[in-house]
């Protein structure tokens, strides 16, 4: 639901991420992400720069 919303522009995805880590940080990442129930984390993404909006592809 929540990824079909995004895919149709009704939700932004920037609202489900709520903790972003640098590359090098990789392992810290998927242990946050393993203890949500401590972290409260949502959504994890592992990346480089922090992005605003994950576009879903336009499709004709």
């Amino acid at each position: 639901m929540l990824l079909r919303m995004t895919a149709v522009g009704r939700l932004s995805a920037s609202t489900l991420i709520n903790h972003r880590f640098e590359g090098e940080r990789t392992e810290e990442t998927y242990d946050v992400f393993a203890r949500t129930g401590e972290t409260g984390a949502r959504e994890v993404v592992p990346s480089g720069a922090p992005h605003d909006e994950i576009a879903a592809p336009v499709r004709p």
